[in-house]
């Protein structure tokens, strides 16, 4: 297992179009692309009492969030504990595999682990993300957001979300501070603790907050 820490800043440009966000923001600041645009694909994982997503609504300073994620088409995966201890992150990539067909894994220790945490699949996220540097700073913008439950009976089984999220993230705040307010000084929302599956959630009516 390998896990780096950084901070993340999010921003939902969802009233904005996308020729305005990168024109006042990837052009006029001259943000380096250094990936091309590929889709994110992720499978949540949770408990039946959504105790990720109750822990993030508490605001508990401690909380994790389980998921499978892949690239575009991609048989390749990786199973990945997001774990949030008050504004810092780390990524611990658990396990990875290839998938078998029709994006349906076998891992022993995924299934194992699943079992003890009495995890299950609660929905899947797809969007498009693009890629920027600033500085030291890392920047993605993703949108296409498409969310689907996983679940039996959900009041929506897919949703097309209008979203437009920037995030910002970074590995050491004093020394990244003053290229960060540089860049989002003219931003014209604030950032907010926006999170995907969150969302996700209360847009499919699995849980209403």
């Amino acid at each position: 297992m390998n896990f780096d820490l950084r901070r993340e800043i999010k921003y939902n440009f969802k009233d904005y179009d996308l020729f305005h966000i990168k024109k006042f923001i990837v052009t006029k600041y001259n943000l380096k692309k250094v990936y091309q645009d590929r889709y994110v694909n992720s499978i949540y994982f949770d408990t039946i009492n959504l105790k990720s997503a109750n822990d993030n609504l508490t605001g508990l300073s401690k909380r994790q969030k389980f998921r499978i994620r892949w690239y575009n088409n991609d048989d390749f995966f990786r199973f990945e504990i997001k774990k949030k201890e008050n504004k810092l992150s780390k990524k611990i990539n658990f396990e990875e595999g290839n998938f078998i067909n029709n994006k349906v894994f076998k891992s022993d220790k995924i299934f194992k682990f699943l079992k003890q945490n009495n995890l299950l699949e609660i929905c899947n996220i797809r969007y498009l993300r693009s890629y920027y540097m600033y500085k030291d700073l890392r920047i993605t913008l993703d949108r296409n957001i498409i969310y689907k439950s996983l679940l039996n009976n959900p009041k929506n089984k897919m949703i097309r979300s209008s979203e437009k999220i920037i995030e910002v993230k970074f590995d050491n705040y004093t020394k990244n501070s003053r290229n960060l307010n540089h860049l989002t000084n003219d931003f014209s929302i604030l950032s907010s603790r926006n999170s995907k599956y969150l969302n996700s959630l209360n847009y499919l009516g699995i849980l209403n907050f």
